[in-house]
């Protein structure tokens, strides 16, 4: 078992079998894990990670609030650019647990200002910044920012603003 300390001063349990937090898996269509969460593969290789270290952004749900803001369009362009090939491809996906869709199955999509189309809900987009820090957030992000105002992390949006 792997405990961490994240920037929220909470220490953090890592199930043996997935790395991921004990008191954050959750059953249902969400999959939270709170902005700065110091995410370490407790494989030697992890196989889509490999051994490199992240620190986690815009994992979110309905049970727990988070910051509304600005989100610098360098930053939204990265993010899209990251998600054109993204990393942790899963099979099934995830849906924004705020937007009511009719359609049980719909596979959830995003378009950039471009009017290109980006699937979102089934993957993880790493986005090395500046100062060589990795950063980790589901692909969804990048609606959350866009439909939602949510902001990533102020360490991560300094590096940036204009």
């Amino acid at each position: 078992m792997v405990i961490d300390k994240s920037d929220d001063g909470v220490n953090h349990r890592a199930a043996p079998s997935t790395g991921y937090p004990i008191h954050h898996r959750r059953e249902g269509d969400t999959m939270y894990l709170p902005d700065g969460f110091r995410y370490r593969p407790i494989w030697r290789r992890h196989p889509y990670l490999g051994t490199r270290k992240g620190v986690t952004f815009g994992w979110l749900d309905t049970d727990h609030p988070f910051t509304i803001g600005h989100c610098p369009p360098r930053l939204l362009l990265a993010l899209e650019e990251t998600a054109r090939d993204p990393i942790c491809q899963m099979r099934g996906f995830h849906r924004c647990p705020w937007c009511a869709s009719g359609e049980p199955y719909a596979h959830p999509v995003y378009q950039t200002a471009t009017g290109e189309v980006i699937h979102v809900g089934s993957a993880t987009l790493a986005l090395t910044d500046h100062q060589s820090v990795r950063w980790l957030a589901p692909t969804l992000v990048l609606h959350y920012i866009t439909s939602h105002s949510y902001a990533p992390p102020e360490r991560l949006l300094c590096q940036y603003r204009d």
